[in-house]
């Protein structure tokens, strides 16, 4: 439910955002956090990734590594895909061919370099402007870095030296801006959700007190996260709500406010959230396909511009992404699952 509410919320603040809403006004002031959204499929991904794993009877590498590119890859090479048909379609020409952006973004190297203040070295620009694939740069990472911390380090242990990884990539971070060290310092992000997986495959009730190592780091870097808002605002350098510095507090406090409110509401049994959340499970068999698909075939593009009215174009363009969503996360996946599951005999 949380996963289809998260990208849902990305896709309708975005495409409400561009087509029909001011960002000053209140209501699109309530679309203006897809950041934080993005925060929360971090963590959920942290979760189901170590859950999936443990359960998992295979944990070799080759094994891991297969399961997490057949999950990520195909839809993202059909995003880039559509990126650069969308993008040919609104130029009436074929756009210019970068080679160092596709080879970037097939690496998953790509990111947001306008909201790290523009100075963030190692990595490229997003395919043909569909901005959200930034986040599957950080995800694949993620991957990677989770295999060797789960696989060699005792459990007791991993929170404690992905704190100190996370570290490490603030303080390279704040010395020399780039793409690694944003990873390194993100990880802490996700590896909280992983945390959570672990006390729940050990039976160990969700409490403040059996997740206190992660609220206490979590709030460690929100205050390094806040001391670099702080020491901007004593240079007087100008602020702005979706770049660094200001970004990154964003997003750390995002975290915290939903481990805190997830423990809070769990405390509570969960009074209200089937029925606050119940329509999103709709969106979440679909989520990842909607996320990665509905800027170029929703937000930047322009092929139902002969409709007559606005909200008719606007239901076209949301109706198109559902259903390439759709298509792609079932028939499509469900393919590519059998194709490579019986390159594979005997594994997962």
């Amino acid at each position: 439910m949380l996963r289809g509410f998260a990208a849902f919320y990305v896709f309708a603040g975005h495409v409400l955002l561009e087509r029909v809403l001011q960002k000053q006004s209140g209501l699109g002031f309530l679309f203006r956090f897809g950041q934080e959204a993005v925060m929360l499929f971090f963590l959920i991904s942290g979760f189901v990734v170590y859950y999936s794993t443990s359960k998992h009877g295979d944990t070799s590498f080759s094994s891991y590594f297969a399961r997490r590119a057949r999950r990520i890859y195909p839809i993202f090479l059909l995003a880039l895909i559509l990126s650069w048909a969308c993008a040919a379609q609104a130029l009436g020409r074929l756009p210019d061919f970068s080679m160092k952006q596709w080879l970037g973004n097939l690496l998953m190297l790509q990111e947001l370099q306008n909201l790290k203040g523009g100075q963030l070295g190692g990595g490229v620009a997003p395919l043909h402007g569909n901005f959200p694939l930034w986040s599957l740069s950080y995800e694949w990472w993620f991957y990677v870095l989770f295999y060797p911390v789960y696989r060699f380090i005792p459990a007791a242990r991993r929170l404690h030296v992905v704190a100190g990884l996370s570290l490490i990539g603030f303080v390279t971070f704040s010395l020399h801006p780039n793409q690694v060290s944003s990873v390194l310092w993100y990880f802490i992000l996700w590896w909280v959700g992983a945390e959570l997986a672990r006390s729940r495959l050990e039976r160990v009730p969700l409490t403040f007190v059996s997740q206190r190592r992660s609220l206490a780091y979590l709030t460690l870097f929100c205050a390094l996260a806040g001391g670099a808002v702080l020491a901007a605002v004593i240079a007087r350098t100008p602020l702005a709500f979706g770049i660094h510095p200001v970004l990154e507090f964003r997003h750390f406090c995002a975290c915290l406010i939903f481990l805190a409110a997830g423990l809070l509401w769990s405390r509570a049994r969960w009074i209200g959230f089937d029925r606050l959340f119940a329509p999103f499970a709709f969106f979440a068999p679909i989520s990842y396909a909607i996320y990665v698909f509905h800027f170029p075939l929703a937000v930047s593009s322009s092929y139902l511009a002969f409709l007559p009215f606005p909200a008719l174009q606007i239901a076209g363009y949301v109706l198109v992404t559902l259903v390439a969503a759709y298509l792609a996360e079932v028939p499509f996946q469900n393919w590519i699952n059998r194709v490579l599951r019986r390159s594979r005999p005997g594994k997962g």
